[in-house]
């Protein structure tokens, strides 16, 4: 499953989240069908 990175290069996008914000990428129900509720 991907996660998310905060590096150099993506900081600014970031920058404005209040502290102890969790960054965390969006999955599409789309996605979650495909990658995690056919493979069991």
């Amino acid at each position: 499953m991907p996660g998310a990175s905060v590096t150099v290069e993506n900081l600014a996008q970031y920058a404005d989240l209040p502290p102890g914000q969790i960054v965390s990428p969006t999955y599409t129900e789309e996605w979650v069908e495909q990658n995690l509720v056919q493979k069991t």
